[in-house]
């Protein structure tokens, strides 16, 4: 444990050392990038195209009817875990058990590429993770009236929970929230009005894939979503821009029918909300989850209820202190709550999550069955992670 202990503290070091430098270099030198980053500015370089950086590497052709944006995201974390088992015995005092591990690791590496092609109305998006060797996001969009009616096909995030659609370059916390049911990355197509980014209504239904099942059929699944803002950045955690109060709220639903003859349905609803001012920012939601038998109301049962809520400000334009809530309980397995209470602090060196030095502390409670010889696990779980976004 003391071995853990002053590893943890000189991995802490080097962060904040690495994080500094890199802080009074941008400063110092960086002006032109704090000025891209933070105005948009592109940098026009000879050529018969248009390139430079305008919120990613870019290339465009004279007319614009075929346009190239390229970006890199890399986090490079520190976890240190300890798992507590508290054993009650009958009679008796507790008995604490404590193991703990750490590592660090790559959880992202990703090359992104978007643009659109032939027109600014057909817009496509592939997003390839170099740490897992997987393609997260294959899909393109034509935008029939543009933020009022798209149509999207390929491999990307289903219409569900705010928190989940979140760009993960964006978030409040280095980890998505307990308690959040019913998201998932999948296969299909989709009818909205490219709701991440309107003011006002909000709305997405699409047909996916779902649980492939045993035989590997369509099961499918079927998701929706319909929101309202007044003009907030919803779907983006922390308020950087400031301002008077903003506020965002949705909700959504998702249904899996049973035609891949596994004879099970499942069904989620969720809803959830965001607030914004002169930087301070919270969310929170709230999700349901059931199964039925063959059919939605054939042996339809509530079985998972879990949410969360969130908060935090942003000081300074560099320091955000937060914190959050969330928990998950499965109604069919007695006194089966779990909690997570998270805190942390980030400090952004370049603004819009460019460049950030993450820390969060979880602390995560589970009961165990009656039958198990320990009454409670407490996972404490605290995590270090910086993120270069380009």
């Amino acid at each position: 444990m003391r071995h853990t202990t002053h590893l943890s503290i000189i991995v802490f070091v080097l962060m904040f050392t690495g994080s500094a430098v890199a802080y009074s270099q941008a400063a110092e030198n960086g002006n032109d990038l704090n000025s891209a980053v933070s105005t948009g500015a592109p940098q026009i370089v000879s050529s018969p195209n248009l390139a430079g950086y305008d919120g990613g590497v870019h290339v465009t052709d004279k007319n614009s009817r075929f346009h190239l944006l390229i970006n890199g995201m890399v986090k490079t974390r520190f976890d240190l875990s300890g798992d507590e088992m508290v054993q009650k015995p009958e009679g008796m005092a507790s008995d604490v058990t404590r193991t703990f591990h750490s590592s660090f690791n790559v959880p992202f590496a990703r090359l992104m590429f978007s643009g659109h092609v032939f027109s600014n109305k057909l817009k496509y998006t592939l997003f390839y993770d170099f740490s897992k060797n997987k393609l997260i996001y294959a899909f393109w969009a034509w935008h029939f009236i543009p933020k009022k009616l798209v149509l999207k096909a390929g491999r990307f995030k289903r219409p569900f929970a705010r928190a989940f659609l979140a760009s993960s370059v964006r978030r409040q916390f280095i980890d998505t929230p307990l308690g959040m049911l019913g998201h998932g990355i999948d296969v299909g197509i989709e009818l909205g009005n490219c709701y991440s980014n309107v003011n006002g209504f909000e709305w997405a239904i699409g047909v996916f894939n779902g649980s492939p099942g045993t035989s590997g059929d369509l099961s499918p699944n079927i998701t929706a979503r319909l929101g309202y803002n007044n003009g907030i950045k919803g779907y983006e955690e922390t308020d950087f821009n400031g301002g008077g109060f903003r506020y965002g709220f949705g909700i959504s639903g998702s249904t899996e029918f049973d035609h891949d003859n596994n004879n099970a349905t499942v069904h989620y609803a969720g809803a959830d909300v965001i607030v914004k001012a002169h930087g301070f920012s919270a969310n929170g939601a709230v999700y349901l989850g059931g199964s039925a038998m063959d059919t939605i109301f054939d042996e339809s049962r509530m079985r998972h209820v879990g949410g969360h809520i969130q908060a935090g400000i942003v000081i300074g334009h560099l320091v955000e202190p937060i914190v959050r809530y969330g928990f998950t309980h499965e109604r069919h397995v007695k006194d089966d709550v779990q909690h997570a209470f998270t805190g942390g602090v980030t400090l952004h060196f370049i603004p819009n999550h460019h460049l950030k030095w993450e820390n969060n502390f979880t602390i995560h409670n589970t009961p165990l069955p009656d039958s198990a010889p320990q009454n409670a696990l407490v996972d404490m779980l605290f995590v270090s992670q910086l993120q270069l976004f380009f």
